[in-house]
């Protein structure tokens, strides 16, 4: 019995020092994407860019964060970090013209 006590007790410590490192990143990922948020509002830009590029920053922010959390747990993150990247290529390629538009 105090064998089973002593695995679960070190899996809890082993795995229980992620965890809460993991929800510190995650709060410090909300936390960013929040200051982020009131940092740019403005009344200089069209309003269409003021309510999206707001908002995807803060969902990269939130997806480097979720892949520094997995990463924290010892999942290799390279493959997320290559789709992560061709999703903001295939994404600026598409805005190329609308932002041309917007600041011209």
């Amino acid at each position: 019995m105090t064998e089973r006590v002593e695995a679960v007790m070190a899996i809890l410590t082993s795995y229980g020092l992620s965890v809460i490192s993991a929800i510190v990143i995650l709060i410090a990922g909300w936390a960013a994407g929040t200051i982020w948020l009131k940092s740019t509002k403005s009344d200089k830009k069209d309003m269409t860019l003021e309510s999206f590029l707001p908002s995807m920053a803060i969902y990269a922010i939130l997806a480097f964060t979720f892949v520094a959390v997995l990463s924290r747990f010892g999942v290799e993150t390279t493959s997320f970090l290559v789709v992560i990247g061709a999703l903001g290529l295939a994404i600026s390629q598409s805005l190329q013209g609308t932002s041309q538009a917007a600041y011209c």
